[in-house]
């Protein structure tokens, strides 16, 4: 006889509904809100559930135009949905794909000096951000780091 003394929540169906004029609303509020800053989107994990081509889509419709995904995959999912989008990957540049980023036009976010030393080396004026440490010590640039990198941009100026 089977085990069905699971949790109810397992055994019950749900639906949900994602209100795509809501989101572009939503999205407008922020850009309004935060200029004269840019403001972006963060679209990782599948637009976290909600489906990353649809829901890009929208906010592309809404004008936003910078979008972040966690995986180079997903960038390059991304980049095939829009063509003109910036797309940054926030689990940065994994290691022997600095080609692939440059060739799906997608920019890492760096957090370690290998990172930054690979893409100097493998795609000469690439784009790309900087991801800093803020405290948690889990991933991003340390303060010394960035020191570093703040002298050598300034001997090569």
């Amino acid at each position: 006889m089977p085990d069905d003394s699971g949790p109810a929540v397992l055994k019950a169906p749900a639906v949900l509904t994602v209100d795509l004029d809501a989101l572009k609303t939503n999205w407008r509020d922020m850009r309004d809100r935060s200029s004269p800053a840019e403001c972006a989107a963060c679209v990782k994990g599948d637009a976290y559930g909600l489906g990353l081509e649809r829901c890009a889509l929208a906010l592309w419709e809404a004008g936003c135009r910078t979008f972040f995904v966690a995986t180079p995959e997903e960038g390059r999912k991304l980049r095939a949905a829009i063509a003109g989008a910036v797309i940054y990957v926030l689990n940065g540049l994994m290691p022997g794909l600095a080609r692939f980023y440059a060739t799906h036009d997608l920019r890492p976010a760096l957090s370690g000096m290998e990172e930054i030393a690979e893409w100097v080396a493998a795609v000469p004026g690439g784009k790309a951000a900087l991801h800093m440490d803020t405290g948690i010590n889990r991933l991003g640039l340390m303060v010394r780091d960035v020191e570093a990198i703040g002298c050598g941009l300034r001997a090569s100026m």
